[in-house]
């Protein structure tokens, strides 16, 4: 198993959206048995209405700048 790390605004997150090419990059990670993870500034109430609007299939999460932990 292979973890993928990514920041959130920004860089999976531009203009104001996570394009379907981008979440279907991630399911095929997590499909082939690799684990994803947000890393954000972001608590984890804010990441978890993102990560529900855009569909977001999350292993874990890196928030509070590297404050908290979540799996």
């Amino acid at each position: 198993m292979k973890l993928l790390a990514s920041d959130y605004d920004g860089t999976l997150k531009i203009n104001d959206q996570v394009s379907e090419e981008n979440r279907a990059a991630i399911d095929l990670w997590r499909e082939k048995g690799n684990a994803f993870a947000l890393v954000t500034g972001r608590s984890m109430e804010s990441i978890q209405k993102e990560i529900e609007t855009y569909h977001l299939h999350v292993d874990y999460i890196v928030g509070n700048n590297g404050g908290a932990v979540y799996d």
